[in-house]
């Protein structure tokens, strides 16, 4: 299997979590370093509040081409056309959301993947980080929450 069906599945698997309401905890991919420091390129999680889906873009070549993929891959995956843009970084970007209600989520970007979950959960009591991701190149860590 590889890295790429693991991150459908875990995708599919979280947001079959939400949607029921369980308390389901995300971990990190199996390819995320959880040192990694942030990337020269952008990016950006999009995220679908009316299906709780949502897509990860990273190491894109500027910031409005991974919000622009993120949300496009987004709509296409979860067959709406809600999806926008929740956090894009040129460093790390994370997505939490609160099981049970899809409505309630935030993104959170930082220099690591820890700065990033930590920014995402708060001001979101009992959220759980649903995706998060590392640009593969050092860099600032600037971001923007939308």
């Amino acid at each position: 299997m590889t890295t790429q069906h693991r991150r459908v599945i875990k995708k599919i698997l979280v947001s079959a979590a939400i949607a029921l309401g369980s308390s389901v905890g995300a971990a990190a991919p199996a390819s995320a370093d959880p040192n990694a420091i942030g990337g020269t390129g952008d990016a950006a999680i999009a995220y679908s509040p009316s299906t709780g889906k949502f897509e990860t873009v990273w190491d894109a070549s500027g910031e409005q081409i991974a919000v622009d993929d993120a949300v496009a891959n987004c709509n296409r995956n979860a067959g709406t056309t809600d999806c926008a843009a929740v956090v894009t970084s040129d460093g790390c970007v994370s997505l939490a959301a609160v099981p049970g209600d899809a409505r309630k989520f935030l993104g959170g970007w930082g220099t690591s993947l820890a700065e990033a979950d930590a920014r995402a959960l708060q001001g979101l009591p009992g959220g759980i980080i649903l995706d998060h991701e590392c640009n593969d190149e050092p860099s600032w860590g600037n971001g923007t929450v939308y």
